[in-house]
């Protein structure tokens, strides 16, 4: 998936240690898919690297608990967050993909 750095309006990522990152996409045009939810294993290289190339270290927000995310214009969904004995993803009952991590960021 290609997207240009100046379409980023924001990057969330968990207090939790699961490398996953939603890049908050502004829609310029209805067919856009919407924000992108990636899993990364360098999440703080690849953090620290995108903020300084497309200057938007003032975008990165660390929550705890849930990211709401665009699908498509107009269409939400969220990431939530918590933490097991092991890591998994999957997709709850109620259509949120839940991202179980064994352990919280100590960074």
């Amino acid at each position: 998936v290609k997207t240009e750095f100046g379409l980023i309006a924001g990057i969330s990522v968990s207090n939790l240690s699961d490398g996953f990152i939603v890049f908050h996409i502004t829609c310029e045009n209805p067919k856009q898919k919407g924000d992108l939810v990636i899993q990364c294993d360098h999440l703080y290289e690849v953090l620290t690297k995108l903020s300084i190339i497309a200057n938007k270290q003032n975008v990165i927000k660390v929550v705890q608990g849930s990211i709401k995310f665009e699908i498509q214009s107009g269409k939400e969904n969220a990431v939530d967050f918590s933490t097991g004995q092991e890591p998994m993803v999957y997709k709850a009952k109620n259509g949120h993909l839940m991202v179980v991590a064994t352990r919280t960021r100590t960074r």
